[in-house]
């Protein structure tokens, strides 16, 4: 008898805890509920087998126990397809070869200015803030090119992946905002900044796209943009592009490397991030940067694997995102 009702008891809970497991989406309560599954369906089995009382309640603990070893596998399985399906279309581009992605937006794809790495690269400029490196756009097709460093001067080169949507990239730039500018303006560093968009789907590439525009059609305040992305203005569950325009036209008006007398944001990038133009080749780029290795990092299979992803003449950060003392270590360090 109590094997029939502790059988039942455990199946129950199994049956419960993989419930959370599915809809949070979580491994460990998948493994703990198949775990109390597989208790349930031994202890349902001896109890049918010694044929003890509730019957019903051995039976329970078989079904449930089952289910609850078998909804997780599925999940394992179906997980795991979608994975290796996602991975067979990212297929690795050689940087000689032409950059093709989705057959969708391949038609759309338009190279900005000033990003012929595919990251908007700053430097010391002749003011206080960083410049944009300038480059021309690259023909349409064309894969990036990696960055030129150099790595015998006391010039670090810091590359970062970010997405705008990102909470650890938040963090980040919270953390390590004013470290990083002060590094480029002083000349003792460069800075490429990778907009990627992967975190939301629906805004995540719209805002990287609004970067994009301010960094080919008015360079001179991409960093006063790459900061304003990252305001409370703009972290709201829904940044239109409204959004994007008032608070990045705020941006440029308030930035003291620009003069006010410009009228904020040129009408030109105010209809580039209204239109989306950057949008399809923000998607393509995110989709780029995952299918290929880092560009000018020490170890060469080194891949994105998220953001926020700073690396260091070639080395990345390990540390949290949020720790600016530990990221202020590790550039001392590689920086010696």
């Amino acid at each position: 008898k109590a094997f029939a009702i502790v059988a039942m008891a455990f199946g129950l809970a199994a049956l419960l805890t993989v419930g959370v497991a599915v809809s949070y989406f979580d491994p460990f309560f998948a493994i703990l509920g198949a775990v109390v599954g597989a208790l349930a369906l031994v202890l349902g089995i001896i109890a049918l087998v010694k044929r003890g009382r509730p019957k019903a309640a051995g039976i329970v603990g078989v079904v449930a126990g089952s289910l609850a070893i078998l909804v997780p596998v599925a999940l394992a399985l179906a997980t795991t397809v979608l994975l290796v399906s996602e991975k067979t279309e990212l297929q690795p581009v050689e940087e000689t070869e032409e950059w093709t992605p989705d057959e969708q937006q391949e038609s759309l794809i338009e190279w900005p200015a000033n990003m012929a790495t595919g990251g908007v690269v700053f430097e010391r400029g002749e003011g206080s803030a960083p410049a944009v490196r300038a480059s021309e756009p690259l023909p349409a097709g064309r894969a990036p090119e990696a960055s030129a460093v150099d790595r015998d001067d006391d010039v670090a080169d810091i590359l970062l992946y970010v997405d705008y949507r990102c909470p650890h990239c938040f963090d980040f730039e919270a953390a390590n905002g004013a470290l990083l500018e002060d590094l480029v303006s002083s000349g003792r560093a460069t800075l490429e900044i990778v907009p990627l968009s992967f975190v939301d789907r629906s805004y995540s590439a719209p805002m990287a796209g609004a970067m994009i525009c301010v960094a080919d059609g008015q360079p001179e305040a991409a960093w006063a943009a790459h900061a304003a992305l990252f305001s409370a203005e703009v972290q709201v569950p829904e940044p239109t592009a409204e959004v994007l325009v008032s608070v990045l036209d705020s941006a440029v008006l308030d930035s003291p490397a620009i003069d006010a007398a410009a009228g904020g944001l040129d009408p030109s990038v105010r209809d580039c991030i209204e239109t989306g133009r950057f949008t399809p080749f923000a998607q393509a780029l995110s989709t780029w940067a995952f299918s290929n290795p880092v560009p000018n990092a020490l170890d060469t299979a080194l891949r994105v694997e998220g953001t926020p992803f700073a690396i260091v003449n070639g080395v990345p950060y390990p540390g949290a995102a949020e720790d600016g003392e530990a990221f202020a270590r590790f550039v001392d360090e590689q920086t010696r």
